[in-house]
C-alpha cells in the first residue's frame, strides 16, 4: 500500500535482462487503484494494467505545448518575459496580456500564448519523477533527485520536430530518449495542434561505458481517438438555462508500442 495516498500498490514481476552492469527488470504493475474511470482506457496489456519494461519522458499540456513558438519556451519566450516582467514589478505589455489571457479589453478574442509549463513525467525501468521547465528550459524538480535532464531541439527553436532528451542518474547512467515520439493531434483554445506527448527511451548507456541496453519499438497502424467532453451552461436573462457536452477528441497518431529490449547478453521480445 502508497502510505501518501492509500492506494494498493501492485507489481508482478515476469522476467529480469540482466546485462554486464544493467539490469532491466520486466514487470505487470496495476494502476487502477483509484478506480477506472469513465475515460480511462485500455493498455496493451488491459485496462487498469502497465507494462514495466521500457521507458519515456510523457506530458500533460497545460495550455498550449511548451516548445512551439508562443509557449513557454517557444521563440516568443513568453516565459521568461512573465519571470521578467514579475521581477521588475512592471505590467504587460498589452499585446503580451491580451495573448495570454484572450482578453483584449472589451471581449474574449481567444489565447493565442502559453505563460505555464507544461508538467512531464519520467520514466525508466529503474526510477520514475514528475519535472518542469523554468523559463530558460531548465528541469525543475519537486525535490533533490540528483538526476540531471538537458534536452536538445526543443527550447526556444522553430526546429522542435526532433526533440530528444538525455538523463543521467547519480550513478553517472545515462538514458537517451527521442528517437522514438509519439504525437497527439488535438484542438486548443479553438486551434488544431499536432505535438509530440511522449518521448521513448532508446537507450542507456552504463556509469562506465562499458554496457548498454537498447531499446526498440513498433508503430501501430492506426491511429487512436479519444474523446474528453467540454460541459457548458449558459444562462439566459430570461432565466432558462442550457446545457452543452461537446466531445474534444484527441488523436493519437499510430501509437508505439515497446518490441524489444537488447543487451549484449541478451534480449527480451514483446508481440
Amino acid at each position: 500500500v502508497d502510505l501518501y495516498t492509500g492506494t494498493a500498490q501492485v507489481n508482478i514481476p515476469l522476467c529480469e535482462l540482466s546485462s554486464r552492469v544493467l539490469n532491466i527488470p520486466v514487470s505487470l504493475s496495476y494502476i487502477a487503484g483509484r478506480g477506472v474511470k469513465v475515460q480511462d482506457y485500455a493498455t496493451s496489456v488491459g485496462l487498469g494494467w502497465q507494462l514495466s519494461a521500457g521507458g519515456s519522458i510523457s506530458r500533460v499540456v497545460r495550455g498550449l505545448p511548451d516548445e512551439c513558438a508562443t509557449g513557454y519556451l517557444g521563440t516568443g519566450r513568453f516565459g521568461r518575459k512573465i519571470k521578467q516582467n514579475l521581477a521588475d514589478n512592471v505590467p504587460l505589455t498589452a499585446a503580451d496580456y491580451k495573448a495570454l489571457t484572450g482578453w483584449d479589453g472589451t471581449s474574449y478574442v481567444g489565447v493565442t500564448a502559453d505563460g505555464e509549463p507544461d508538467i512531464y513525467y519520467l520514466r525508466t525501468p529503474n526510477f520514475s519523477l514528475q519535472f518542469t521547465f523554468d523559463e530558460n528550459g531548465n528541469a525543475v524538480f519537486n525535490n533533490e533527485t540528483g538526476i540531471k535532464i538537458t534536452s536538445s531541439g526543443f527550447f526556444a527553436t522553430a526546429s522542435y520536430e526532433n526533440s530528444t532528451f538525455t538523463v543521467t542518474d547519480p550513478t553517472g547512467n545515462v538514458y537517451t530518449f527521442g528517437a522514438e515520439r509519439e504525437k497527439t493531434i488535438t484542438t486548443l483554445y479553438g486551434t488544431s495542434y499536432t505535438f509530440t506527448t511522449a518521448w521513448y527511451l532508446s537507450n542507456i548507456t552504463s556509469f562506465n561505458a562499458k554496457d548498454y541496453v537498447n531499446f526498440s519499438y513498433t508503430s501501430s497502424s492506426n491511429n487512436d481517438v479519444l474523446n474528453h467532453y467540454q460541459w457548458t451552461r449558459t444562462y439566459y436573462y430570461t432565466g432558462c438555462v442550457n446545457n452543452t457536452s461537446d466531445p474534444i477528441p484527441m488523436t493519437i497518431v499510430h501509437p508505439k508500442y515497446l518490441s524489444t529490449i537488447y543487451c549484449p547478453t541478451g534480449q527480451v521480445s514483446f508481440n
